[in-house]
């Protein structure tokens, strides 16, 4: 899969999911493509099943792009998956610099 095929309201489910997972309290119906997720440094790793491969999608929030880590074209976040992604930063207690106002 291209990276350029990857739908923005798939990546604003998985965003919503883990934001919901870290509430005390409540339980969350994982969306069964994504596997694992985790952070190094401000960039998130998603680890999702495409296609019957697995594969890490990147989310850089310095320069709000995505894409797969084993290369190719990134592409922009929304900016709704950006302020998605920094609750996300504040929830964790992750280190960043903050875009929004």
């Amino acid at each position: 899969m291209k990276i350029s095929n990857f739908e923005q309201t798939k990546l604003a489910k998985y965003l919503n999911c883990l934001l919901l997972a870290e509430q005390p309290g409540v339980r969350v119906s994982n969306p069964e493509e994504l596997l694992n997720a985790y952070f190094v440094g401000a960039t998130l790793c998603l680890d999702i099943k495409v296609e019957g491969s697995i594969k890490v999608l990147t989310l850089n929030h310095s320069d709000e792009t995505m894409g797969f880590f084993d290369g190719g074209f990134r592409k922009l976040i929304s900016i709704a998956n950006l302020k998605r992604l920094e609750l996300l930063h504040k929830s964790v207690g992750v280190k960043y610099k903050e875009k929004w106002l």
